[in-house]
């Protein structure tokens, strides 16, 4: 799942201390005096789904699709790259990524960075929409890559299974 951050308030240049106009990081923004406000074409806030940038490229009339194609490459080969050095005892272990990507004027992807603690709080309708799904995804995963025990009632209805359509 994917999560749009922004600036609240215009980049320029000359203005290099002006955190909330470099860094797209919420704790930041919201604190500045453009978060609430309407902004054009963003809206109130710093945050989009991926729903809402794929409506805006399509408004535009910007075919997004080798755009997503170059983004999960990138991502794939950034794991690959580290495949190799994760030690055996850690095979059974999984692990959460937030991989922060820019994408320039010509809309060519760029990693900024790899979280390995992204973030997952809930401050607006944004990061429920792309969040609860994403973390329901990861636990089902989680679920199938170290199989988990099914819950007991499912256990006892499998091994009983007259007994459970009594009750």
């Amino acid at each position: 799942n994917v999560q749009v951050r922004f600036i609240t308030e215009k980049f320029v240049g000359s203005m290099i201390h002006n955190k909330i106009a470099h860094l797209t990081n919420t704790s930041i923004n919201r604190n500045g005096p453009g978060y609430s406000v309407e902004k054009e074409r963003i809206g109130a806030g710093c945050k989009w789904t991926i729903a809402q940038l794929r409506g805006y490229f399509q408004q535009c009339n910007v075919d997004d699709r080798l755009v997503w194609e170059r983004i999960k490459h990138m991502i794939t080969l950034t794991i690959l790259i580290q495949a190799n050095s994760i030690p055996d005892s850690a095979k059974q272990c999984v692990e959460l990524y937030g991989f922060d990507v820019i994408l320039d004027r010509k809309l060519r992807p760029w990693l900024l960075e790899v979280n390995f603690t992204p973030a997952l709080g809930n401050d607006c309708s944004a990061d429920v929409t792309v969040k609860l799904p994403m973390l329901v995804d990861f636990l089902a995963l989680c679920r199938q890559k170290i199989r988990l025990p099914r819950p007991a009632t499912e256990l006892h209805r499998k091994r009983n299974p007259k007994e459970v359509s009594r009750i």
